[in-house]
């Protein structure tokens, strides 16, 4: 028993060499490869984060060349310009990976959902222009045509109103005033509708965007 317990009492220092030495090779592993990474983008996101509107988490795809995010087209347009629209990105990545390249001007690409995988296309001024131009017609449409409905209404009303008594000359000036300003809302509502339909055929791929490609490098 007692020359068990000096074999062992022996043996302790070479076993405490060991586990140091085991440490040592461990951490240098691990700090060797976090300044390896250091060297590109640490792309382990950080926990407890809070998601944006405009960028669905988690994201698809991180490694130290890009960064692939599915995107909510309805938030993405509304960014008022696109300075807005890169700070957004810039802020997305620094809050998820604490880190975001300098400048992502002509570093962006975007895929649809019919090609998910399929990143050819650049998302950049451009496109969130046509953007921001769409919702315009399609607000200036909306809007031509409230104001149409609602004078046809009123001019309804004062036809109806006037059916069964003699028109005065007056009133019968007035409703053909009213007559030819239909005519004209009409048009304009007509020509509305044109602009959207004009720029929805020029948009069929960005209304299509299913996710974004920031480049890193």
């Amino acid at each position: 028993m007692y020359s068990m317990s000096v074999l062992l009492y022996g043996k302790i220092p070479f076993l405490l060499a060991s586990v140091i030495i085991s440490c040592i090779f461990v951490s240098a592993l691990l700090f060797g490869s976090r300044s390896v990474a250091s060297c590109h983008y640490d792309l382990l996101p950080i926990s407890g984060v809070k998601g944006a509107m405009i960028f669905k988490r988690p994201h698809l795809h991180a490694c130290s060349e890009y960064v692939d995010v599915a995107v909510e087209l309805g938030p993405l347009r509304k960014c008022e310009n696109f300075t807005h629209f890169l700070q957004q990105v810039r802020d997305e990545l620094e809050l998820v990976y604490g880190n975001a390249p300098q400048t992502m001007y002509d570093k962006i690409l975007y895929s649809t959902h019919n090609d998910p995988n399929s990143f050819s296309c650049y998302f950049g001024e451009k496109q969130l222009e046509m953007l921001r131009n769409f919702d315009e017609a399609v607000d200036k449409e909306n809007q031509a045509r409230n104001c149409y409905e609602a004078a046809l209404a009123d001019y309804k009303a004062k036809v109806e109103e006037t059916a069964d008594k003699k028109m005065k000359r007056r009133k019968r000036i007035e409703l053909e005033k009213a007559k030819r300003r239909l005519k004209g809302m009409n048009r304009d509502v007509l020509e509305s509708e044109y602009e959207v339909k004009k720029s929805a055929q020029r948009l069929t791929n960005i209304f299509e965007i299913n996710s974004l490609r920031v480049l890193l490098h």
